[in-house]
């Protein structure tokens, strides 16, 4: 049994499910994990995100707000992946049945990850769901803690401004491409 999501349960049950947590700035290099595709166990290569702009997730299936927040990572996804977003959530259920058995009810178009057991003392997660907005370079740009669907707006504006800032960058440094 891994000690990480007991804890984080607690620490979701102590966090307000209705607290809209505003986005906090970060500049600290994305740490990289052992992570696997969840259908199949394939190990997921990090360096395949390079050049794009990345939204990680930490979600669990008892997570109220995580069940929130799944319906509004797929539509970042539908909307914005031909733009350059890659959405990967990690389940850190403790009973990968129990993830299935949400996945069934609320399936989705992108990726869905499995830890190995170090991402969430790497990425030091306090509270589930907790979200990492990656820019194109492996840089942590925003940290968002909690999910109210109120957030969605701020949360889609940071990433479409990381999104846009990668499109310069590309006609900037590599006019006609």
């Amino acid at each position: 049994m891994k000690p990480y999501p007991l804890t984080l349960l607690i620490l979701g049950l102590l966090t307000p499910i209705t607290a809209v947590m505003a986005l906090e700035s970060s500049s600290k290099p994305a740490p990289q994990c052992t992570l696997t595709h969840f259908k199949d166990g394939r190990p997921i290569d990090w360096s395949s995100f390079k050049g794009k702009v990345v939204y990680l997730d930490f979600w669990a299936s008892w997570c109220g707000p995580c069940a929130k927040s799944i319906p509004f990572m797929d539509e970042l996804s539908r909307t914005m992946k031909s733009k350059g977003l890659e959405v990967v959530a990690v389940n850190l259920d403790e009973s990968r049945q129990e993830a299935e058995a949400f996945l069934l009810k609320h399936p989705v178009e992108f990726t869905i990850a499995a830890d190995s057991g170090e991402c969430p003392k790497k990425y030091e997660l306090e509270t589930m769901p907790t979200s990492f907005l990656i820019d194109r370079e492996g840089n942590i740009s925003k940290i968002h803690r909690g999910f109210n669907t109120t957030d969605q707006r701020e949360i889609t504006q940071a990433i479409e401004q990381l999104l846009k800032s990668a499109s310069d960058h590309k006609a900037i440094h590599h006019p006609g491409s």
